[in-house]
């Protein structure tokens, strides 16, 4: 395809051509200047001359039409559509805001070699921004994930261009003529059979991420059983190794399914090897359950269940005032009150029961469980067997646990406390130093052996 524009040529009275910035199958991209608002934007060119299929130009229009409604701060914005006629040719133009930045194909080629802490925290980027896309009404699905249309900034943030192999799940085009959409060596299996999932862009995703990692093309890497052997080119955490096998796997249904599990599964071994750093060993774990302690643990593989007990002492303040609660109205009554002042000290005791309720929930006086799973964590109250408050989040999130003295009246009592997602919440309220310590160690040290799971 030859250069379509030179450098100061303008299009539409309204861009100046700056330079090329690469070419693809679908055209030619320039950088040009937008004369109307004084900005640099980035101008995609396909020529009907130069175009051998006309479905090429159908691509183009979907590819407009899918920008024309996409909202993401990783997706360079639409701008533009339009084409211009001259005597022996139309030229259809789509403009889009400039990702600022480098490729990182071109990264690579210049000597970058990523850690694994970058590798993941691109994926992660990467991952988001499919998120948002398959889930989009209808579903967009990216069809050609690859290091040249990953653009790196300077601070670490990328984007993802070059929609033009873009589909949404109500289109059924797969090739451009006797040409698969995609890219050879970063294409799952089932794109060649004409066969698209959510999953397909994961896979696109682990074949980029290789490319990061060994800097050759995966399909230059050994193959076993027809799965890319990457193993001996790369030395990886046990948990992201175990993490890229899962989104690599060429049988689509044994793939991880949509973004969002990829998303769950790579937080979780990042998040929970974090607090393994400060959870102690099997060999280093000296704290032993307190003789008095009333609390039970229950484990079964990567299930754990903690149930915590009411502070006793409270259970019996609670008792009494439950007695108080129930006897006044019926004194009053057998007194001879009028029916106001019986129904003002049933209202009163009604007003002091929330009151109760809340301070048996503020200082231990509820019965306290903590479920936690490799992909969920729950904690739940309950009083008098009236199970009210819930709080559900993904083991994934949870950022670190300790345990806090809170000086009172009576002295010091202690509790647990766990962040999730940037909230923190209290459990184990009004115990023993120990006994706190104690059930923390433990929960440390399930999520550690979650952790060497992965």
């Amino acid at each position: 395809m030859s250069n379509l524009h030179q450098p100061g040529d303008i299009i539409s009275d309204r861009y100046q051509v700056i330079g090329l910035l690469g070419s693809g199958l679908t055209g030619k991209t320039y950088r040009v200047n937008d004369l109307n608002h004084e900005r640099e934007v980035a101008m995609k060119v396909v020529s009907l001359q130069e175009t051998s299929e006309w479905k090429i130009i159908e691509l183009f229009e979907r590819e407009a039409r899918v920008l024309q409604n996409l909202r993401h701060v990783a997706i360079p914005a639409y701008v533009d559509y339009f084409h211009v006629d001259s005597n022996a040719d139309r030229r259809f133009y789509l403009v889009q805001e400039l990702a600022q930045g480098q490729s990182l194909a071109t990264l690579v080629e210049k000597g970058w070699k990523p850690s694994e802490a970058e590798v993941k925290d691109i994926a992660l980027q990467i991952l988001h921004i499919l998120d948002y896309l398959h889930k989009l009404t209808p579903p967009v699905i990216h069809r050609d994930i690859k290091p040249q249309n990953i653009i790196c900034r300077d601070d670490g943030k990328v984007y993802l261009v070059d929609f033009g192999a873009v589909q949404d799940v109500y289109r059924n085009t797969l090739t451009r003529g006797g040409t698969f959409v995609g890219t050879y060596g970063y294409m799952p299996p089932e794109q060649f059979r004409g066969h698209i999932t959510f999953a397909s862009d994961l896979y696109s995703l682990g074949t980029t991420l290789l490319f990061l990692l060994t800097g050759r093309s995966p399909d230059t890497l050994p193959q076993k059983r027809m799965k890319i052997d990457f193993h001996p080119w790369v030395k990886l955490s046990p948990s992201f190794t175990a993490w890229l096998d899962q989104i690599l796997e060429p049988i689509v249904e044994d793939r991880l399914a949509s973004a969002e599990a990829a998303i769950a599964k790579l937080q979780a071994s990042r998040s929970t090897a974090q607090i393994a750093k400060s959870a102690p060993t099997t060999a280093a774990r000296f704290l032993k359950k307190p003789n008095y302690s009333r609390i039970v643990i229950r484990r079964r593989g990567n299930y754990l269940l903690i149930t915590i007990p009411p502070n006793p002492d409270m259970l019996t303040i609670a008792g009494i005032f439950m007695l108080i609660l129930i006897l006044s109205p019926m004194l009053a009554l057998m007194s001879g009150a009028a029916t106001v002042q019986v129904v003002t000290v049933a209202v009163s005791m009604l007003v002091m029961a929330v009151v109760m309720f809340a301070i048996l929930l503020s200082f231990g006086g509820s019965e306290e469980q903590i479920r936690i799973t490799a992909d969920r964590l729950e904690l739940s109250k309950k009083v008098f067997d009236w199970k009210f408050w819930i709080y559900s989040s993904e083991t994934a999130l949870v950022k670190q646990l300790w345990c806090e003295m809170n000086v009172l009246r009576s002295g010091p009592h202690y509790n647990g406390a766990i962040e999730v997602g940037g909230n923190v919440h209290k459990f184990a309220i009004s115990r023993t130093k120990l006994e706190v310590e104690w059930l923390i160690q433990e929960i440390k040290h399930f999520l550690n052996n979650l952790t060497r799971d992965c």
